[in-house]
Order: structure tokens, then sequence, then C-alpha cells
């Protein structure tokens, strides 16, 4: 799962990869870490607006290429292509003001209990991948990167009886829709243990948005991440790893610039 971890080893060498990549959420909204009712979300959740449903379940698929090259032996040129797939449920709150109508909101209520997905290209990454130092067991590289704003960022809800229904919610775009930089430093190694190789490796990472909006009016927030993992080979073909990470987000920047019916949580940015 972790990205930009190796350099091709010979200049001239040239590498193509696919990568699929799924994830699923379910179960409680949470605030600080503790799960929140539906009263509390009604209440709460909406910046003193009324509010009506929740997610239940989302699903998300990646599909990439990683095509690298290597000019010389100290870099490697990435350039990663995606396309990506999600699909959300949602469900009436309990006790939810409203549940349905013939006006802009009643319709968007109704339409956000039917399962609704989105699918496209998504953003298109550039990468280079510089080594600082190399060694018998460890070595040193460090990542400059941009991601162009290939994906769709204006996709919306089909009208009904005539009404627009504005834009999907934030979290079902496709990409940033923002030129954004891409940095990483990342320290891999290799030691043998009980005659059976280990691996290892710590990175951290950044995305900084260089744009204050994109062409539907926002901004996703920038992300700092690192993570470490560790590998052992149990025979030739097998290997288990395990790995940790910690992700930082900003929050989004702005907001939709037309029609965008706001009927949940995930439609106000704060959140």
């Amino acid at each position: 799962g972790v990205q930009f971890d190796h350099l091709l080893e010979n200049s001239g060498d040239l590498m193509f990869g696919y990568r699929v990549m799924a994830m699923q959420q379910s179960g409680d909204i949470s605030q600080n870490g503790k799960a929140l009712s539906d009263y509390a979300l009604i209440n709460n959740a909406c910046d003193g607006h009324p509010c009506y449903v929740r997610p239940t379940h989302m699903t998300m698929r990646m599909h990439m290429l990683d095509i690298m090259y290597a000019p010389t032996d100290w870099l490697t040129l990435m350039l990663m292509p995606q396309f990506v797939d999600m699909s959300m449920d949602m469900r009436l709150l309990n006790e939810s003001p409203r549940t349905g109508g013939m006006d802009s909101i009643g319709m968007a209520i109704t339409h956000a209990q039917h399962s609704h997905t989105s699918s496209g290209l998504g953003d298109t990454e550039l990468h280079g991948l510089v080594s600082l130092f190399k060694r018998e067991n460890a070595e040193l590289h460090m990542g400059l990167g941009v991601s162009a704003p290939t994906a769709d960022v204006g996709l919306k809800m089909r009208p009904m009886m005539g009404i627009d229904m504005g834009f999907l919610e934030y979290g079902m775009q496709l990409g940033s829709g923002t030129w954004d930089f891409k940095p990483s430093l990342t320290l891999t190694g290799k030691n043998t243990i009980l005659n059976a190789p280990i691996t290892w490796g710590a990175q951290v990472s950044a995305t900084q948005r260089l744009e204050n909006g994109n062409a539907s009016g926002y901004a996703l927030g920038d992300i700092i991440q690192s993570t470490l993992w560790g590998s052992y080979a149990l025979n030739r073909s097998l290997s288990v790893s395990v790995r940790g990470l910690y992700t930082d987000q900003d929050s989004i920047k702005g907001s939709f610039n037309n029609t965008h019916i706001a009927i949940g949580a995930g439609d106000y940015t704060q959140n």
C-alpha cells in the first residue's frame, strides 16, 4: 500500500505496474473519537441547518497505472493515471425533521436514500524520485511530484421532476480539482534474521494544494502523512507485513459555487 517506496535499479530501466486499491467504510459517524447519535447529528452536524440523512456505507475502488522510467541510476520518473469508482448508501435519520416532499430539499432527501455512484478518470500524478544515499542495507530517497486536476469535480445528481438537484457531496467527487504539490521522503532497509530477510521502511509525505479553489469553488485540505512498515519472508513465495499510518488533513476551503442542496453532515465543509 506504500507509494513511491523504491527507485528503479539501473539507468534505462522501464517498469509498468497496475495497482488496485479498495476501501469500504461503514458504521458510526464520530466526533473526537466518540460515536454520534442521530439526535446529535440533527442538532449539531449541519451548521445550524436541519440534518436529514446520514451515510451507512461507502465503497471506493481506485485503479492506477504505475509507469516508471530511470534516465539515470539516481533518478526515477513516474506517471500515474487513475480511474476512480465510488458508491454510497444513506438512510433517513431517526426523528428527521422531514422525510421527503416535492420541493428541492424533499427531492434530495428521497434521492439520497437510493444508492448513488460516481466514476471516471481521477487526477493524474507525475513524480520524480531522487536517490540521496544508498548502502548495502539501507537507502534514502526524496520524491517531488505534482497532481494534475484531470478528475471531474463537478458531478451532479440527476434532475428530478425538472428540479436541479445540484452537486453530489464533496466526498463523491473524483479528485481534488486543483494542482497539488506532493513531496515525500522515504527510508528503506533490509536485514537477515534467522536466515530470513526482513525489510523495513519509513516515509513522510505531504499534499499541498497550490490553488485556493477548483472549478467548482472549493479546495480540499492539505495533508501530511507518516508511515512505518516491516515485512518478513516466510519462504520464497510468501511474506507477511505490518504497517502503521498517521494522517492529518485540514478542512475544505471554500464551498460549491453553484446549486448544492445540503441535507447531511457530509455537505458541510467543517465536517
